[in-house]
């Protein structure tokens, strides 16, 4: 008792209180704030998932009968004529007797999205479901079971605490293998990183697999630096939780092969490395046996036919992970992207920047002296160069590549180690480290202010979010889907009794509408374009292709929102009230216009020429709906003097009211625009039987100038 007592009260237990401090703080904050975020996009189909399959784990059921129905919910299903979704939604609304006020259902326990579904009828192409199921796990527990928790709140709980546990495990091991301020500034850069403070509390992937892919490479270097067969059993397990999270993982193959065969030759002469490196090679040639059992054992789908499931996988990381679809602007040399590196220059934090290039005149001598420095440059350009390089998939910001921020904590850590021993003086030591600390505040303030947007945070190098919307970085202000909340909570606050509500672009899934209040009444049907029937409208709005759609253009430009998302300045989200009364002076006179169509069947073209140019908003062709065919694909040009064309962005075969589904057949065929100056317009279509090819005439609704 009494040398527990002396290791209780030695300065190493002080210490690692100190390095506790920040991984526990930031947990507690996290925790504490995670009902201040709504969802992003991914999640309600990773819910569905996870809960499909924990839901098959615990009782064998691939369905979710014998449990009380989910409470009834206004309006329309998320997913309409997907499977039974209709059949069960209206079901409760008509009988709310199915549901239990007193059983806690997750909303996500989808009786559309069961077992049956994902298991008999889905296929395995796209990420492994652990990283869901863990998170299904945490609702069953934390919500279903203890009910202290809500119902979204629960999953996310999962999220925070993988990251936490990364940051425990960074901090710990910066202060073992470096010293107490490199451990504090690491897991201080690690915690408080942006990306990671916003994303833990919504995105069930990157986070998830940036922390597993952590803990991978630190177990590694544990083990085959220090000779402990236990750190390379927990690397294994860790790498199997990361490849049945996402496949991300498997880059960390690169470094660890690399610092492996570099320590082999190192210490090639110690003639006690040789048992141990004996049983490393055991292991690992047991290893991929274990991964692949737990990425197998996590995946019910695949169980039917494991090698052509996991071939599936392996495709939709090739053909997604490869799209053709890239941010052109950003290539140097036809095959050097630079996004990534821009976007993590103008998204980290300054102190950290400064940390990292006072560390570059260290480089040099840092890598002759430390093993460990070597795995942190490996993984650093492992992790950017696998997303900058050979046409990688980059887009929305580098959510995707989020383990390279670990790496660059890390670095940050080291690097203020250096500047405080660069003079041996106890008060130059607290000076320059009383100064990096305060290097954090404005960070902190900034992060402060955009609360619960850290993800769309911009440093001052591009003037925050505002400068990066006017250098037109791409994907400015994508929050993922989590700006939606703040919306959420401002109609709970101030919408009208029986209020109803869309999303003109996103599906209603984006959105928890289990977090609205009860009379409100939500469907993907309820957008009325320009008829203004006062439904309220929320979406996004940043740098994406949807603003350049009628929809979300027209409420831009021709609509007064009631409230905005704003971000230094900057709406990342808006509501409207889709009403008369909102419509700006500009866009509140109209006139109708008749007007004659000139049809070329071999060119398969109708034009019409205005009388004069027009303001125009939409055109209606009347079409007969009998012996011709529906319009499948074609396009608008329009013209100011028929001779210089411009072609429509939107596809005239969608629908612009309903998210670019195809439109409705019938006499009424509809093309949307927003007060463009126009006085010649071409609609192409794709069939000579096409129906508005037998059109006689259209209508005109433009801006009146009266």
């Amino acid at each position: 008792m009494n040398n527990i007592l002396k290791r209780f009260t030695s300065r190493e237990f002080l210490e690692l209180l100190v390095v506790l401090l920040v991984p526990i703080t930031s947990f507690v904050i996290a925790f504490f704030t995670l009902n201040h975020y709504g969802v992003n996009w991914d999640e309600p189909y990773h819910y569905r998932r996870g809960q499909a399959f924990l839901h098959y784990y615990l009782t064998g059921n691939k369905t979710y009968e014998g449990i009380p129905k989910y409470p009834p919910l206004k309006g329309d299903p998320d997913s309409p004529g997907f499977r039974n979704t209709n059949e069960v939604f209206y079901s409760v609304q008509r009988n709310p007797s199915l549901s239990d006020p007193a059983f806690r259902r997750s909303y996500y326990q989808d009786d559309a999205w069961d077992g049956k579904y994902f298991i008999d009828q889905e296929n395995s192409y796209g990420h492994p479901p652990l990283n869901d199921i863990l998170a299904a796990f945490s609702n069953y527990i934390f919500y279903q079971k203890l009910g202290i928790l809500g119902d979204l709140e629960s999953y996310h709980l999962f999220i925070i605490s993988a990251v936490s546990l990364s940051a425990f495990f960074v901090a710990i091991f910066m202060w073992k293998e470096f010293g107490l301020i490199e451990s504090i500034i690491s897991s201080l850069t690690l915690v408080s990183y942006p990306l990671i403070l916003g994303e833990q509390h919504f995105n069930i992937k990157d986070p998830v697999e940036a922390s597993f892919f952590t803990i991978v490479l630190l177990a590694f270097y544990l083990a085959i630096t220090k000779n402990r067969i236990h750190w390379l059993i927990v690397a294994i397990i860790f790498f199997g939780l990361a490849l049945s999270t996402k496949f991300n993982i498997v880059f960390s193959l690169i470094p660890m092969a690399l610092l492996f065969f570099y320590l082999v030759f190192k210490n090639r002469e110690r003639a006690s490395f040789r048992p141990f490196l004996k049983k490393v090679l055991i292991i690992l040639v047991i290893s991929p046996i274990i991964v692949l059992g737990m990425l197998i054992a996590s995946y019910p789908t695949i169980w039917k036919n494991p090698v052509v499931g996991l071939l599936q996988i392996v495709r939709f990381y090739m053909e997604v992970g490869y799209s053709k679809s890239q941010p052109n602007p950003y290539y140097l040399f036809g095959f050097l992207n630079t996004y990534p590196l821009i976007w993590i220059f103008y998204t980290t934090p300054p102190i950290v920047l400064f940390l990292i290039f006072s560390f570059l005149p260290r480089l040099k001598k840092s890598l002759r002296k430390s093993s460990f420095i070597i795995l942190l440059l490996l993984w650093l350009l492992v992790t950017i160069g696998r997303n900058s390089l050979f046409g990688a998939l980059s887009y929305g910001g580098v959510r995707l590549i989020m383990e390279y921020i670990p790496a660059l904590a890390m670095i940050s850590g080291i690097s203020a180690g250096y500047l405080t021993k660069f003079i041996n003086n106890r008060n130059y030591l607290i000076l320059i480290f009383t100064f990096i600390i305060l290097g954090f505040l404005p960070t902190f303030y900034k992060l402060y202010k955009i609360h619960p947007n850290e993800n769309v945070y911009f440093n001052f190098l591009i003037g925050g979010l505002s400068g990066a919307k006017e250098k037109n970085l791409n994907s400015w202000g994508n929050s993922n889907g989590n700006a939606y909340y703040p919306s959420i909570i401002w109609l709970n606050e101030h919408a009208d009794k029986n209020a109803k509500l869309s999303l003109p672009i996103a599906l209603t899934s984006n959105i928890p509408r289990y977090k609205l209040r009860g009379d409100i009444a939500v469907s993907p049907f309820y957008w009325s374009g320009l008829r203004h029937e006062g439904e309220y409208l929320i979406e996004l709005t940043y740098d994406y292709q949807a603003m350049d759609w009628f929809s979300l253009n027209y409420l831009n430009a021709a609509m007064a929102p009631v409230y905005e998302v704003k971000v230094d300045g900057i709406p990342i989200a808006k509501v409207w009230k889709n009403d008369e009364s909102h419509i700006l002076p500009t866009f509140r006179n109209t006139k109708i216009d008749k007007s004659i169509v000139v049809v070329d069947k071999k060119a398969k073209n109708i034009k019409l020429t205005l009388p004069k140019s027009e303001k125009v908003l939409s055109v209606r062709i009347i079409q007969p709906v009998k012996d011709c065919k529906q319009v499948n694909t074609g396009y608008v040009q329009t013209s100011l003097d028929g001779k210089t064309w411009s072609r429509e962005t939107e596809d005239m075969a969608l629908d612009q009211l309903d998210r670019q589904e195809i439109k409705k057949f019938d006499s009424n065929f509809d093309y949307y625009f927003v007060g463009k100056k126009i006085k010649f317009l071409i609609f192409n279509v794709d069939s000579e039987e096409s129906c508005p090819l037998k059109s006689r005439e259209a209508l005109v609704t433009s801006l009146s100038n009266d």
